[in-house]
């Protein structure tokens, strides 16, 4: 027999197309929060955000009598007909977010207005609203979510763990705080903040506080203008790559979209600059006439279709390659005559060498107990996914020990690969070839960070 499905089992099966995991709770709200004009988003979760997520901004609040009309589907205030999708501006615009959220968790919306003397507060759980109050607040919105998919534990089965579940979370906040340099963001993991930008300080200043000053430093600006598109932002150098493509951060008019061609023409700029089986860094931002693409894709709003692709495409392929054969930084190498008798370099040697050189009383006083010589390259591990050894940098003639890295300072983004290791912030560990043909390996530092300074200025031999 055919029937109709009751309002509660069509919400929630609605739910789960938007809702797939608690990140997907983050990146709604705080797309909202984006819409509504914030300058200021805090981000607070627990547990990998299935105990507690907490999204507060500055922006511009929901009236008191639209709010229960505002966690219904399909309402929302930034289209009203379907026209209105070819010239959309704003992240969210499916009116489906809120109404997903609250059916599948127990839900407490916070919000004042300008207009409002008071703030109000109202609670739901499954979609019924249970309670509402008049609180103090401030201008601005404040969506606490607890107990996520807490009427559907089958859902909840399919999770993954509790850590990977945090890191991808973690991995979406970055890309919102690249996106968005005109808003400051503060993102607190666990009790512990995990970051926080400052608003208007521009897309280099961003990627330092988030990354560090010395990813910075290997990146190169693009900036294209064509008629019908433009795109800005950084690129890296041929001297930093990575492993994998978690570096690599599109935005197509605001939005963080995921598209392999424009990502493929990229990396294909590259050529022969870097090596083989490596991954170039970039945050590039492309505005395109509105009425040139289709955001309509899918509920995550991460796809979408661009009817001057090609037009892209070739911009990308003529101008990145101009770019980094201008700014490439060929490596220093050394390179040694194979019947050429090289000196090894000892513990003593090295300490004499380092202290001769020192600039700083801590540089003066370093451990030198955790260096190890080596003689023979075949020693260190030929698998990368399993050497300790990092491929920091080659100029430098020496080999770092990456599990003596500071935890807090993990190998950037290695978010969705690493569903076990649980990712506090990602910071700058720069990436370079391992050439063993070129390179003498001299030692081991088991605490090499203080040395790198210090390494720049001297050649070991």
């Amino acid at each position: 027999m055919i029937k109709i499905l009751s309002k509660d089992t069509i919400q929630k099966i609605a739910a789960g197309e938007v809702i797939e995991r608690p990140f997907s709770v983050v990146k709604e709200l705080v797309e909202n929060s984006i819409d509504a004009k914030a300058t200021e988003i805090k981000v607070e979760i627990s547990e990998g955000g299935l105990n507690y997520i907490k999204v507060t901004d500055n922006g511009c609040g929901i009236s008191k009598s639209e709010v229960e009309v505002a966690v219904k589907r399909h309402a929302t205030s930034k289209l009203d007909n379907f026209n209105d999708l070819y010239n959309i501006s704003s992240l969210g615009f499916r009116g489906e977010a809120l109404a997903s959220i609250t059916s599948i968790s127990k839900t407490t919306i916070e919000t004042k207005t300008k207009d409002d003397d008071i703030g109000s507060s109202f609670i739901f759980e499954s979609s019924q609203l249970v309670s509402h109050s008049d609180i103090a607040k401030n201008n601005g919105t404040s969506i606490i979510v607890e107990d996520l998919f807490y009427n559907i534990p089958v859902r909840k089965r399919f999770l993954s763990s509790t850590i990977s579940e945090s890191n991808a979370i973690t991995s979406i906040m970055y890309r919102l705080a690249i996106g968005n340099n005109d808003i400051g963001f503060t993102y607190v993991k666990d009790d512990k903040e995990i970051f926080r930008t400052i608003k208007g300080q521009g897309l280099k200043s961003n990627l330092s506080e988030l990354f560090g000053f010395e990813f910075t430093k290997e990146l190169l600006e693009v900036d294209i203008d064509k008629k019908d598109f433009s795109i800005k932002g950084y690129i890296s150098n041929n001297r930093y790559y990575r492993s994998n493509r978690s570096m690599e951060y599109i935005y197509i008019n605001g939005r963080y979209v995921k598209n392999s061609d424009i990502s493929n023409a990229i990396e294909k700029a590259y050529g022969s600059l870097i090596p083989n089986g490596r991954f170039p860094a970039f945050q590039l931002f492309f505005d395109i006439k509105p009425n040139l693409i289709d955001v309509n894709i899918h509920p995550n709003k991460e796809k979408v279709s661009i009817v001057i692709l090609d037009d892209i495409k070739n911009s990308i392929n003529k101008e990145l390659p101009r770019i980094l054969n201008e700014s490439k930084n060929l490596l220093n190498l050394s390179v040694q005559d194979k019947d050429e008798e090289v000196p090894k370099l000892y513990n003593n040697d090295l300490k004499d060498l380092l202290n001769r050189y020192s600039d700083s009383d801590e540089e003066k006083g370093l451990n030198f107990n955790g260096i190890h010589s080596i003689t023979n390259f075949e020693n260190c591990s030929n698998n990368e996914e399993d050497s300790t050894i990092s491929d920091l940098d080659a100029k430098y003639d020496v080999v770092i020990e990456e599990k003596y890295m500071p935890s807090d300072d993990f190998t950037k983004n290695e978010i969705e690969d690493e569903e076990d290791i649980e990712i506090d912030n990602i910071s700058y560990f720069s990436e370079s070839s391992k050439e063993k043909k070129n390179i003498n390996i001299l030692g081991l530092f088991s605490k090499p960070i203080i040395f790198f300074n210090l390494l720049q200025k001297i050649r070991l031999y």
